[in-house]
């Protein structure tokens, strides 16, 4: 069935060769990050400011402070207290972490979840971020759409593709190539703002949008009522992704596992002691692992 006029093909179809390199690396780029984690999960977690290593041109990194760097890096995949991404990468980023900042070129798509995610540079491919407050800055310009997430939601760069955005406050002052849906409380579109395609907000009252924005015949209002901020009105949106985790937390740890094992030698006894002092934190990485790479 071809897809309906308006269907956002930048966010829902990858090439065939992207799509089957990272089902291909995706068990050994997942060992690889479980690695440091568990070893961060030690008592010695504090004094450890990163943890990094290379599998080819992709870094693996985590600790209280990453600073993702190097010469020509492919993807990069890191998780920290504050975690900053400053040398460009040549495919995907994917940083998690309280405080998550993308300050160099990104050349695939960005997948950032955090409490503050700050997003000052271009990314060449489609951005998915989640937290408590999520920023695109004027520097900050998409190749493909976004996907936006927190309770505070800015976006003052220009996005390529289509644009869909759920929050409590959003305020759109960038520009927009596709069309935006935005669901909030409060929404404030600043009539330097741009978008080419169709504008959708749910609020519960109708806010003043300017013509400069989008014109009156390329833009619809729906009311979204109070009682639809409740999580449990629908509460498979929350219970799904949960049971995801949890069903596929064994089966990853086995293949993480086995991988380790073959390939991490002496290192193996080192991360299985750190894992044994803190079994509990060492657990709740790998789950952030997981939860975060199932964006």
């Amino acid at each position: 069935m071809p897809p309906d006029e308006g269907t956002d093909m930048t966010m829902d179809r990858q090439p065939a060769a992207r799509a089957a390199r990272r089902r291909a690396r995706f068990p050994a780029s997942l060992a690889a990050a479980l690695g440091p984690l568990l070893a961060l999960a030690g008592p010695a977690a504090a004094d450890i400011d990163e943890v990094r290593e290379f599998m080819g041109r992709d870094l693996v990194a985590a600790g209280q402070r990453v600073i993702v760097s190097g010469d020509d890096l492919g993807a990069a995949y890191a998780a920290g207290e504050t975690v900053e991404l400053v040398s460009p990468t040549a495919e995907d980023a994917l940083l998690a972490g309280r405080r998550v900042r993308v300050r160099a070129a990104i050349g695939d798509d960005a997948y950032l979840a955090g409490e503050l995610v700050d997003v000052a540079a271009p990314v060449a491919g489609r951005v998915l971020a989640a937290g408590e407050t999520v920023t695109l800055t004027a520097e900050a310009t998409t190749g493909g759409g976004v996907r936006l997430f927190g309770r505070h939601v800015e976006v003052a760069g220009a996005v390529g593709g289509d644009a869909w955005i759920v929050a409590e406050t959003v305020r759109l002052s960038g520009t927009f190539g596709g069309d935006v849906t935005v669901s909030a409380r409060d929404v404030d579109i600043d009539p330097a703002a741009r978008i080419g395609g169709m504008l959708v907000y749910r609020a519960p009252e109708e806010p003043d949008v300017p013509d400069s924005a989008a014109p009156p015949e390329r833009r619809r209002y729906e009311e979204w009522r109070p009682e639809m901020w409740d999580w449990q009105w629908h509460p498979r949106q929350v219970l799904a992704p949960l049971f995801g985790i949890l069903l596929a937390f064994p089966l990853s740890l086995a293949v993480a596992g086995g991988i380790l094992l073959a390939a991490a030698g002496g290192t193996m006894e080192r991360i299985a002691a750190a894992g044994m002092a803190r079994p509990g934190a060492a657990i709740g990485a790998g789950l952030v692992v997981l939860a975060v790479w199932s964006v």
